[in-house]
């Protein structure tokens, strides 16, 4: 999206108690290489000013409750630490997958709002890459991660 000729990536899209949207984002780095958030406040029309006839918001827009998500094998090597931040309670899996895209480990999870930590046995898995694999009912998100 561009707006007043700035690159507008958006991050976060919450639906509010008001029934309204709160968006936030930020800019892509000009030429300056300088970044700018940004933080949007809609009514339950998508508007920023009460009375506009405007509807830019969707209700199948899709939006994932899940985001700032990262995976790291501990320093023995028989865990992985995952951390993500959620937007929503709900309830979800976590799951390893390796290169063929065999499902090694699921495990059910409950996502609470705010940050959420998580620590997956791997036992013996082989040294190579793999994927990290969060789901819910309002999305996935996935990140490769090598074993050593």
């Amino acid at each position: 999206m561009i707006l007043c000729g700035f690159p507008l990536r958006l991050h976060y899209m919450i639906r509010c108690s008001d029934e309204g949207y709160l968006l936030a984002g930020q800019t892509s780095p000009g030429s300056t290489g300088t970044q700018d958030a940004w933080l949007v406040k809609l009514d339950s029309l998508g508007c920023i000013f009460t009375g506009c006839t405007n509807t830019i918001i969707q209700e199948n827009w899709p939006v994932n409750s899940i985001s700032d998500f990262s995976a790291f094998q501990n320093q023995f090597g028989n865990t992985i630490e995952v951390s993500f931040y959620a937007y929503g309670n709900e309830k979800g899996n976590i799951q390893l997958i390796d290169i063929t895209g065999r499902t090694l480990i699921q495990r059910s999870i409950q996502t609470l709002v705010g940050l959420n930590k998580h620590k997956e046995f791997t036992g013996e898995l082989s040294p190579g890459i793999y994927l990290i694999r969060i789901l819910t009912g309002t999305g996935a998100i996935t990140r490769k991660m090598i074993l050593e």
